[in-house]
């Protein structure tokens, strides 16, 4: 063969190659824009399962998280992320049920929950949290726990205050007798008035226990809230005033309701309020009212109420003081539910260094 000959025999196999090569390249294009277009179907539909999925994380009640191995939180929902942002120190890893307390002053309560994740071949991935905060069922189950120990206080009320007031008011009856018959004697006179007040305070003790377990109708009437402010802290003070600075701060608006017995209620608030302040003190009384509810608040610059007694200041004859019977509270609390509002203690307390105490009513409970 000639060279000639073997030089076309050389270029017509270059050209066959290249054919090959070519149709291959082709077929590998196609396979490859099939690949692309099915990745991109694929990542297509992974990124909207994966939307679908945080859509319900996001609207799920219930705090979760996603932690990897490390224990690093990698996903979290809203719910989640506003329960660690409402704490005051980190939440604890321990399941179960917890309080803590929030940056708000605030108790709460959640219940945790977590499961590790592990792959198919064993190895784990991290874990799963979740977190339910029990707040508003803890709170729930304490009224009605509250609301039981109210319903037996005023069975019992009821049965012992007739059998109480009887011999009450055989004491105070023989008490006056003697005085009347031995006035004069100074002695005799102040022992006679120790009884006579001691048995006025026990009837106190008794009214308001059958007010708290019996409440009597409410009489409505419309009345101005400065006036009605006013009047109950004339009365919160049994004696001198002048150690005590109170501030009575309410707008022109005007209220239906039992003028009685909230009067009473701003009463034992403002009375609260002093004695947290046996040598003098500051007292501030606001009032405020629209269309739908009227608020009133009463602050002091006493000691406060810490986390414990925040808790059980509502409870019958829960007190802090010696001379105190622990029923002050707890009737304005039946007093304002009896109006169809609420009583409210602020965690945080007031910024005059004391308690701050609100209850709203509403407004016009005719409407």
């Amino acid at each position: 063969m000639s060279q000639t000959q073997r030089q076309q025999t050389a270029v017509d196999g270059l050209d066959e190659m290249a054919r090959a090569v070519a149709a291959v390249s082709g077929d590998l294009l196609a396979s490859y824009e099939r690949l692309e277009r099915r990745a991109s179907h694929m990542e297509a539909e992974l990124e909207s399962r994966v939307g679908e999925l945080e859509a319900v994380l996001a609207s799920l009640p219930t705090g979760v998280a996603v932690r990897d191995a490390q224990g690093e939180v990698v996903r979290s929902n809203e719910a989640y992320d506003e329960l660690v942002a409402s704490a005051a120190a980190p939440l604890s890893g321990a399941d179960g049920e917890h309080s803590f307390m929030g940056a708000d002053g605030a108790e709460r309560h959640i219940y945790r929950k977590s499961s590790e994740v592990f792959s198919a071949t064993g190895a784990r991935l991290g874990s799963v949290e979740i977190v339910d905060d029990r707040t508003e069922l803890y709170d729930l189950t304490e009224r009605v726990h509250h609301m039981n120990k109210m319903a037996a206080l005023g069975t019992m009320a009821t049965g012992i205050a007739h059998e109480i007031r009887n011999p009450l008011n055989a004491v105070q009856g023989y008490s006056e007798l003697i005085r009347h018959r031995l006035s004069g004697d100074e002695e005799l006179d102040l022992w006679t008035a120790s009884i006579i007040a001691g048995v006025r305070e026990v009837d106190g003790i008794i009214s308001s226990l059958l007010t708290i377990a019996r409440p009597e109708p409410l009489y409505l009437e419309s009345f101005e809230l400065e006036e009605v402010c006013r009047e109950a802290a004339a009365r919160a003070f049994e004696g001198d005033s002048s150690q005590w600075s109170v501030e009575i701060v309410a707008t022109d608006d005007a209220l239906t309701g039992d003028r009685i017995k909230l009067r009473q209620a701003l009463r034992n608030l403002i009375a609260n309020a002093v004695n947290a302040q046996p040598d003098g003190g500051s007292v501030r009384v606001t009032a405020s009212g629209d269309a739908e509810r009227t608020t009133f608040c009463v602050e002091d610059a006493g000691a406060g109420f810490n986390h414990s007694t925040a808790a059980r200041c509502r409870e019958p004859f829960f007190t802090t003081r010696a001379e105190g019977c622990g029923l002050g509270l707890p009737l304005v609390e039946t007093i304002v539910r009896l109006h169809g509002g609420q009583l409210e203690i602020d965690p945080r307390g007031s910024d005059l260094g004391g308690a701050s105490i609100s209850f709203w009513v509403p407004t016009n409970p005719r409407n």
